[in-house]
């Protein structure tokens, strides 16, 4: 491989970085490339991090916090609907509820 190839694969590489003179170097050896038919570093820039499918995954509505902060807010709901004879109040809970059950289960299944 000449020169003009291997900046060529790296530029598809992930682990690839800049120079001060604008030349793309290995962000990992810091040193051109110097491969011949493939490099062992080379991790295509189309693959997701590990850490990037983590943060996406871990979204408000799919964690224990979110599900705590809807049952208190339907359940202040419903018992202040109750206590109060205002059964509009306990309605709201109850959708509060049922429509968080849908929104994560409907986002589980199109994983």
């Amino acid at each position: 491989m000449n020169i003009k190839e291997r900046l060529k694969y790296c530029q598809q590489c992930k682990n690839k970085a800049l120079d001060y003179d604008k030349n793309i170097i290995c962000d990992l050896t810091s040193a051109p490339p110097v491969f011949e038919r493939e490099c062992k570093y080379f991790i295509h820039k189309d693959v997701p991090d590990d850490k990037t499918e983590k943060t996406s995954n871990n979204s408000f509505f799919g964690t224990w916090k979110s599900a705590i902060l809807l049952v208190i807010l339907a359940g202040y709901n419903i018992i202040r609907g109750i206590a109060n004879e205002n059964y509009y109040n306990v309605v709201i809970g109850i959708v509060l509820l049922v429509g968080w059950f849908f929104f994560v289960f409907s986002k589980k299944k199109k994983k």
